[in-house]
């Protein structure tokens, strides 16, 4: 056997053992799947597995929970609490609370950036806000001030922006206010 005709079978080879590696591989990873359903209505949120459609963990302690993000890792879920205007930071393993972040108002969803270095909560109390936690010190950093009350937020896919919605009690245009996130 020629020295080509063995790196062939052997690249072929090794392509199969890798794609039947990720098929069994998976179902492993769809059953951790997990899905968090804020009862706003009460102060839980249950975790329930995506696989079984069973709830698993409930997370307690957080009266009108709203958004919920969670750090790049893995390792915390963020949550808006309404009732106290915080954010509140959960151990995700434990589901305990770690740290309640004040915040300057009543609080909607959540964004995190790419590196987990920040976290922006729109504020929909008026006037609106757009506060940005630093993660690691897992303190307010800053209330920047809207023109409206927001209600949703996102990193854009190349992570250089913050987009916020207004919260909008009646239709019409709305503003879109970006921030540039290298500031």
């Amino acid at each position: 056997m020629s020295v080509t005709t063995a790196r062939e079978r052997c690249g072929v080879s090794m392509a199969l053992s890798l794609l039947l590696g990720l098929l069994f591989a998976l179902p492993m990873f769809a059953s951790t799947a997990r899905v968090y359903v804020t009862n706003s209505a009460g102060n839980t949120i249950d975790v329930v597995d995506s696989a079984t459609n069973k709830v698993v963990q409930t997370i307690k302690g957080i009266e009108v929970p709203h958004g919920v993000n969670f750090s790049p890792d893995g390792k915390k879920v963020y949550i808006s609490n309404e009732s106290e205007a915080v954010l509140d930071v959960v151990d995700r393993e434990t589901g305990q609370i770690i740290k309640a972040i004040p915040l300057s108002g009543h609080p909607n969803n959540i964004a995190v950036t790419k590196d987990g270095r920040r976290i922006f909560i729109c504020i929909a109390s008026k006037p609106g806000a757009l506060d940005v936690v630093d993660a690691a010190s897992m303190e307010k950093a800053k209330s920047i001030p809207m023109k409206a009350p927001l209600h949703n937020v996102y990193v854009t896919p190349d992570g250089r922006f913050a987009v916020a919605l207004e919260h909008r009690a009646e239709p019409g245009p709305s503003a879109i206010p970006a921030l540039h996130l290298s500031v």
